[in-house]
């Protein structure tokens, strides 16, 4: 009930919120970025400060932090890297040689904590994609294909595969409005063994699409992941909502998603709501139930959301899960707005115990470069992004451990930890995009 007279105060005060000044913020936050077509991206930024040319762009963005637990951490997941005095800062450069030519840098030099020492834990990410996006043999048909970094990436409408920070290859054909998608990641479906493979066909650009996801057995320690096959559909029902479904199935089991997505946007408050419920048939997950791994919890990943089946499959994959999360922002004064994010839900287990969430980060934003994306961010948050092995590199294991671990038998190999963990904190963060 608290929540909910929150968010309706917010509402209420639109009528006396200043004209928007921070259109050009992300929402709801700046990060994860893409590392492809920049200079799209950057045409419809134009307050950045680093000039670019037909050939090459490039844009930084970065993250300064400083967390405090409000409470004790006993949590067996709240081994943070992002703990302390840290910073993330991404540098993004695209060369354009050609037209149909793209070749991408992302470099993310990043700290956690200066708790480790000066600079023992500062790390590079360096993440590359090349990209040729053409018509074909001068048709009507568009292809492109891309290799190495892809981004996040979700499957269908995500009830299997959702936000995954994906490397592999993309080819797509186009023509109309029909498409064919095929990708294929280095990574299993649920975990780091095995690789993954996606065939996807859709219409009317991806309102329905249909496809078949796999992971070949003789990679994956923990037997096959069988090939499922999905169809998934969307549209708008009104002004600013949107409606999608899924159904998927394998020979284990079936599974089907319903989602809808609602924006609000007066110019000084923004809403975006987000109703959800899931099932999942016992046996739908394969080899992977009670045993997923997250191939990487990066700073960068704070803003998505805990509800995804690789946190429901770590207990059981015989689930019905509903959930919703709502982000609002109200912009209280030009240079100063009031932002809360809430999401909450239950994974209702049929042969385990249910697990109840509610995850949440206010606070409020000061914008002192208008109309620059720079900000500095001063709020309370119960969301903490858990810590793998996966996140470092081979020289950065700790004692003890497997830096790429391969499960199920080895010790502290990240098996079925969740992405988040709840731990309240107290946080200010300075952002700054140019």
């Amino acid at each position: 009930m608290v929540r909910l007279l929150l968010l309706a105060t917010l509402a209420f005060l639109v009528s006396v919120g200043s004209p928007s000044a921070v259109r050009a913020a992300n929402f709801p936050g700046a990060f994860p970025t893409r590392n492809e077509k920049l200079h799209e991206q950057l045409e419809a930024d134009p307050d950045r400060l680093i000039p670019r040319t037909k050939f090459f762009a490039a844009a930084v963005d970065a993250d300064f932090f400083k967390p405090a637990y409000l409470q004790k951490v006993d949590n067996a997941y709240s081994d943070n890297p992002y703990h302390g005095n840290g910073y993330w800062m991404e540098t993004r450069f695209e060369f354009a040689p050609t037209d149909p030519i793209r070749l991408n840098l992302k470099l993310v030099p990043w700290l956690g904590s200066s708790s480790f020492g000066y600079a023992a834990r500062a790390e590079l990410f360096a993440l590359a994609g090349a990209e040729w996006d053409d018509r074909l043999f001068n048709t009507d048909w568009r292809f492109r294909f891309r290799a190495s970094d892809l981004g996040i990436q979700s499957y269908g409408g995500g009830i299997l595969v959702q936000d995954r920070p994906t490397n592999g290859g993309r080819v797509e054909f186009e023509h109309g409005n029909f498409a064919f998608r095929q990708t294929v990641e280095g990574t299993g479906a649920l975990a780091v063994a095995g690789d993954l493979y996606d065939h996807h066909l859709s219409f009317m650009h991806d309102r329905i699409g249909l496809g078949v996801i796999w992971s070949p057995s003789d990679v994956s320690p923990l037997g096959e992941f069988p090939a499922t096959g999905y169809l998934h559909a969307h549209g708008g029902i009104g002004a600013g909502t949107d409606l999608a479904g899924e159904i998927a199935g394998n020979r284990n089991a079936p599974a089907f998603r319903l989602n809808a997505e609602t924006k609000v946007d007066t110019g000084a408050f923004r809403l975006v709501a987000k109703p959800e419920v899931r099932y999942y048939g016992r046996g739908f997950a394969g080899g992977y139930r009670g045993y997923t791994q997250q191939v990487y919890t990066g700073y960068d990943l704070q803003s998505l959301s805990y509800t995804n089946a690789i946190n429901i499959f770590r207990t059981s994959d015989a689930a019905f899960v509903p959930a919703a999360r709502v982000i609002a922002e109200w912009q209280a004064f030009r240079t100063v707005s009031v932002y809360l994010d809430q999401e909450l839900g239950e994974f209702d287990y049929r042969d385990a115990p249910d697990e109840h969430y509610y995850f949440w980060d206010a606070g409020i934003r000061l914008w002192p470069t208008l109309p620059r994306r720079d900000y500095a961010t001063i709020g309370f948050t119960n969301k903490l992004l858990t810590s793998v092995q996966n996140l470092y590199g081979p020289s950065a294991g700790t004692s003890g451990t497997v830096p790429y671990p391969v499960f199920p038998n080895q010790t502290d190999s990240d098996i079925d930890k969740p992405r988040f963990v709840k731990q309240l904190q107290f946080v200010v963060t300075l952002h700054s995009s140019f």
